[in-house]
This record gives structure tokens, C-alpha cells and sequence, in this order.
């Protein structure tokens, strides 16, 4: 009687901390989308001429890149689209998205993209800027390249702080998201839970893969089931949410992917409670190996 109470004990602290388990793997998701790097993904799959089109901003791009000497064609703001979502320029706008996640971490509310951060940038891309250019770059087009950015985005007043006073956004929120010691931290937590149920289902290992592998199933597969949903059937989320969606293809692809990647990893982790159940011969409880 009393091993049968023990053991009901034992699945009732088990399934709870497998609800703990999710909650902490979907913070853990959500806070690996929001890392900056992710800003890269986000670039690629905007619809950044709809955005932008018929703003001030716009016009003032294509004529500042038409007007450069060393144009050799004929741009237009798709074009700026094109170059803006090709692979090598997005990373890089990942990268200063990076710089000032970590500045904002640091607390540094000064930073901003520095003219010598904006003309290392322009050479890293010098090979992207020469294809939309129709022109191979020199040292003194990059230069200008670099003047014409820092002019066109006026990043001396993008400070941090700036950037939190514009959004009316108070630092801490933006902190604890782009922090990576939050992430730790929750990760830290995913693998103290995960030691319980190893404590708690010591002598049957098998059950702590299942009670640890079907929360991450289950969050990976909410997060996939969240982007497929976002992505195909928008209209389900409501009119506010469809009229951005043209917007949120980065975010449709964030979900996939890490929805996908938790809930292969979730269930693996079920698997392999399988090959190291216990099975009885002759009255003996022996382990697979």
C-alpha cells in the first residue's frame, strides 16, 4: 500500500514538473527568437517596398543612390529591396543589431553605429555594393557609400537610448528579452527540473526521458503549429493580425524552424526511454544496454 501511494506521489511531482517543463522550454524558444542575430531572418522575409513605399524615406533613398557619381544604372526601391534581403547585407544588419543588444545588456545607452562601424560595414559588402552599382567600388566609393548611409539613417541620434525614448519604451523590458543571462538563466532552470525528475524517477531512468522529452514535444509542436497558423491561416488570428501579415514572414519562419527542431528534439528524448526500459526475465528486471 504504501509503495502504491509512493508511487502515485512520485507520477503526481512528475507530471507537474513536466508542466514546468513546458512553460520554461516555450520562455526558452520565444527568448532564442527574439535574439538579435534573428533580426537577419526578419530582414529577408519583409516586404520592405510595401513598407516603406510611399514614405518620405523612400524617395529620398533611390534619389540619394541614383545621385552617387560612380552609379553606373538605374535603381529603383525594389532593387534597394533586393540588395537590403540578399544574404551577406541582412547578416550584417544582424550584426548591428547584435552591437546594440549588447550595448543595451551593457547598459550603454550612448552607443550608436559609429562612421567607422558604417565604412567597415561597406567594405565587408564592397562585392553586394559593386553588382548594384553595375560598378567595381575604390576605397574612396566606399567612403561615400559610408557618408551616404550615415546621412540617409542619421544614426548619431539612433542612440539606445534614443532608440527607448522614440518607442517610449522603458530599458528594462528590452534588457531582460535581449539579455543573454536571461536566457541562461532559463536555461539553467530547464536542466534543474529535468535533474528532479531524474531524482524523483532514480530507479525507472526510462520515465525521466518521458516526462522530459513530451514537454518539448509539446512546446515545439505548439510554437510549429503557432507559425503554420500565422503563415496559412492568418484570418484565424483575428483582422489586426492579417493586416501585417505581409510583415511577419521572418517571424512565420522563426516559429517553424525552432518549432520543428524542439519537437524532433522532444521526441527523440521519448525514444529513447524505449531502448532503456527495463523489461522482466524469469522474475529479474534487467536493463537494455
Amino acid at each position: 500500500m504504501k509503495t502504491e501511494e509512493n508511487r502515485g506521489g512520485t507520477i503526481f511531482v512528475s507530471v507537474l514538473l513536466s508542466i514546468l517543463m513546458f512553460v520554461l522550454v516555450c520562455i526558452f524558444i520565444a527568448l532564442l527568437m527574439a535574439r538579435a542575430g534573428n533580426a537577419s531572418v526578419i530582414i529577408q522575409h519583409v516586404e520592405i517596398s510595401e513598407l516603406i513605399e510611399d514614405t518620405d524615406i523612400a524617395y529620398y533613398i533611390v534619389h540619394a543612390l541614383n545621385g552617387l557619381p560612380f552609379n553606373d544604372t538605374e535603381i529603383d526601391l525594389h532593387d534597394v529591396e533586393d540588395f537590403i534581403r540578399s544574404d551577406a547585407v541582412s547578416n550584417e544588419i544582424g550584426n548591428v543589431a547584435d552591437k546594440y543588444a549588447r550595448a543595451l545588456s551593457g547598459g550603454d545607452m550612448d552607443y550608436f553605429l559609429t562612421s567607422g562601424e558604417i565604412l567597415d560595414i561597406v567594405q565587408n559588402l564592397e562585392p553586394e555594393f559593386s553588382e548594384l552599382f553595375d560598378h567595381t567600388m575604390t576605397d574612396a566609393d566606399n567612403e561615400r557609400m559610408a557618408r551616404v548611409i550615415d546621412d540617409i539613417m542619421g544614426f548619431e541620434g539612433l542612440s539606445v537610448g534614443g532608440l527607448l525614448e522614440d518607442f517610449d519604451v522603458a530599458p528594462t523590458v528590452p534588457f531582460l528579452i535581449f539579455s543573454p543571462y536571461l536566457l541562461l538563466f532559463i536555461g539553467v532552470l530547464c536542466f534543474a527540473v529535468l535533474f528532479m525528475m531524474y531524482w524523483i524517477n532514480r530507479h525507472r531512468i526510462s520515465n525521466v526521458f518521458v516526462y522530459g522529452g513530451v514537454p518539448v514535444l509539446f512546446a515545439g509542436l505548439m510554437f510549429f503549429i503557432a507559425g503554420y497558423v500565422l503563415g496559412n491561416r492568418p484570418h484565424m488570428l483575428g483582422d489586426a493580425v492579417l493586416r501585417f501579415t505581409r510583415f511577419t514572414g521572418g517571424v512565420v519562419v522563426l516559429l517553424t524552424r525552432y518549432g520543428i527542431g524542439f519537437a524532433i528534439g522532444g521526441f527523440v528524448f521519448i525514444l529513447l526511454s524505449f531502448f532503456i526500459r527495463p523489461k522482466v526475465y524469469k522474475g529479474k528486471r534487467v536493463m537494455h544496454h
